[in-house]
């Protein structure tokens, strides 16, 4: 397939943003959506907690990627009525309306769609979400799948950027001389964005249907995470203190101990190896601890 045409659903969502900047680099004629104030012709109004979004006027193009999406297993679980709707309800309607145009459907998921029980989970395993996250993700990936051969599924770990406050947090204290708390007890397996997307494009212009997954090679915990993070800045590890998800009032639900996914299918489409996680974690904070050393 040679995409012409896109339409990013959520262009202001951090993923969302990294895809349409892509796209357009491509020469790709990318539109998104937004719940903000119109300020190109390429914006599109869009509001996936609207109950009735056969009304909205998106554009047609070969191609539509559902970004949006209620995130975060604390938010969904406060919030399960916005979450069902936001990530199933609504993609089943956009889905439907825009596979009639014979727009393909590109809907992102999330490993949380499994119970985190093993690391490399394979695609076609047993979907048992523990979380309202999750549970709504499996219902999103459901929804969209009904509509036969133009839709995929993009199943994503943790994506991380520069702008990640948790960890922006953790250098600025380290540089100021301060300790900072770390969960050993919660990990994620960490991509970084501009890893998805690519991944996002060539997906895309493969066209096939069904169900991509696209993950670090292993997960680590945020204490492992944030001593990095100290050595990097030249600091002791010591200055990293240990805490526990756990004893902070999260539920057990809520602390994966593994979210990493295979690959196999995306590694055979594109060559890509899964990256390794403190070297996902250099490339996207390797810049901001420069900066810090370029101060001192």
């Amino acid at each position: 397939m040679r995409t012409k045409s896109a339409l990013v659903i959520g262009m202001d969502g951090t993923i969302g943003a990294g895809v349409l900047r892509l796209f357009r680099a491509k020469g790709i004629r990318t539109y998104g959506t937004t719940r903000r104030p119109l300020t190109s012709p390429t914006d599109v109004f869009l509001e996936m907690s609207n109950r009735d979004l056969t009304t909205a006027h998106l554009p047609q193009t070969d191609v539509a990627i559902i970004c949006t999406a209620a995130n975060g297993f604390a938010y969904c679980r406060s919030n399960p009525g916005l979450a069902t709707q936001i990530n199933a309800d609504a993609p089943r309607v956009l889905a439907r309306e825009l596979s009639l145009r014979g727009t393909r459907v590109v809907y992102l998921s999330s490993s949380a769609v499994f119970d985190f029980g093993r690391p490399n989970i394979g695609a076609e395993d047993l979907l048992c979400p523990l979380t309202v996250y999750g549970r709504s993700k499996a219902a999103g990936e459901e929804s969209v799948l009904a509509v036969g051969q133009t839709a995929t599924i993009v199943r994503l770990t943790k994506v991380l950027t520069p702008e990640m406050t948790l960890i922006r947090r953790w250098i600025g204290a380290l540089r100021s001389g301060k300790r900072v708390l770390a969960f050993s007890d919660l990990h994620f397996c960490p991509i970084s964005l501009e890893y998805i997307a690519r991944a996002l494009w060539e997906i895309t212009e493969a066209a096939l249907p069904g169900i991509f997954q696209v993950s670090g090679a292993d997960d680590i915990t945020y204490f492992d995470a944030a001593k990095h993070i100290a050595m990097r800045l030249g600091l002791d590890s010591s200055r990293v203190i240990e805490d526990l998800a756990a004893a902070r009032g999260i539920p057990r639900e809520e602390i994966p101990t593994f979210t990493s996914l295979d690959t196999s299918r995306y590694t055979a489409l594109t060559g890509e190896v899964p990256p390794q996680p403190f070297e996902v974690l250099d490339a996207v904070y390797g810049p901001a601890i420069a900066n810090v050393f370029a101060a001192q």
